[in-house]
């Protein structure tokens, strides 16, 4: 916690946050990581916990595919390679 105190020479720059900044704190708290961790709870109760972490593997992957269709980023030939090696590297030695 101590990297989150300005320095003396940085204090007169640090403002309030608005009401926009700290509702999507809040969402991104409660409402993302909540939700993230029940559908994980719920898959571990109904796959049970051999065959969850398979599909934790692929967070990866799933999370570049979505920003490219989602988010409408790019991709560009690294994330193209790594996101193969990062599926071989999960699942090697077999």
């Amino acid at each position: 916690m101590i990297g989150c105190v300005p320095s003396p020479e940085e204090a007169h720059a640090w403002k309030v946050p608005g009401t926009a900044v700290i509702l999507n704190l809040l969402y991104l708290g409660v409402i993302c990581s909540a939700a993230g961790y029940w559908l994980y709870a719920s898959a571990l109760d109904r796959l049970g916990a051999g065959r969850t972490s398979v599909f934790v593997n692929l967070i990866p992957v799933v999370s570049v595919v979505a920003s490219f269709f989602i988010l409408g980023e790019r991709l560009g030939p690294s994330s193209c390679l790594a996101e193969p090696l990062r599926w071989w590297a999960s699942t090697w030695p077999p």
